[in-house]
């Protein structure tokens, strides 16, 4: 409310909605502006890492593997390839088997108690991709790669659905494509996102378009005493935040 949005509030719903809701928002938290900036800003920055290890860490090891071998290291290409042996399926289809099944015990999670729930999406997908690579039909580094894209996925909580869809169709993409084609989705992925308004407003600011003022609670947090005015972005009639050097 103190930068200009407005809140929805349903009567017997227990959430509340702010709008206009911009992208940067997903990776801003609550509790940023009673830490310390440095703490705010590097929690800030892990989220954002680990938004791109959970969409683009799949798609780039399948491609890696298909379309790009000398890009691997070759002490960890030995280790895929002793790995990889006797395995009936491909790079592509061995990740899209162990992502499916963590899906659908995420699925299953979500209909089930919450301190059951994380266990069986997060345990359960290992026990699972243990027991595949036990039999034989997924190979152990495709086993890690789901594990660690699956627990960055919830360091962004709100976008879990979309970014599980996401990574689905970037890993169709670089079992097809390759590189070049991870790098063409992700253009239009920008472009779509950068076509998208919120109330008017850029789905992408203060970024796309850019605003210099409204950076300050972006991907780097300034101090809240330096956070005297609302966002541009939000055309405020308002434009005052909060009166930091007001006397009484």
């Amino acid at each position: 409310m103190m930068e200009g949005r407005i809140a929805v509030i349903v009567d017997g719903s227990p959430i509340v909605i702010t709008v206009p809701y911009l992208f940067i928002e997903d990776f801003q938290n609550s509790e940023d502006y009673f830490k310390s900036d440095f703490k705010a800003n590097m929690e800030r920055m892990l989220r954002i890492i680990a938004l791109i290890v959970a969409v683009y860490l799949p798609c780039i090891y399948v491609a890696s593997q298909l379309y790009h071998l000398e890009f691997i290291p070759l002490k960890f290409l030995i280790t895929v390839v002793n790995s990889v042996k006797g395995i009936p399926l491909s790079p592509g289809y061995e990740m899209f088997f162990t992502l499916l099944i963590f899906e659908i015990l995420n699925q299953a999670s979500v209909r089930m108690p919450k301190y059951v729930g994380m266990a069986l999406s997060v345990v359960g997908a290992l026990v699972l991709g243990e027991t595949a690579v036990n039999a034989g039909i997924v190979s152990s580094p495709t086993v890690l790669i789901m594990a660690l894209s699956g627990i960055c996925l919830y360091s962004v909580p709100e976008l879990v659905d979309s970014l599980a869809v996401l990574r689905f169709g970037l890993l169709v993409v670089a079992g097809t494509f390759g590189g070049f084609g991870i790098i063409t989705a992700s253009s239009f992925i920008l472009i779509y996102l950068a076509s998208l308004e919120s109330f008017t407003v850029p789905f992408l600011s203060p970024y796309a378009p850019f605003l210099a003022q409204d950076i300050k609670d972006g991907i780097i947090m300034d101090r809240i005493d330096k956070m005297e005015d609302r966002p541009l972005s939000l055309k405020p009639k308002n434009k005052t935040r909060i009166k930091v050097n007001e006397k009484n």
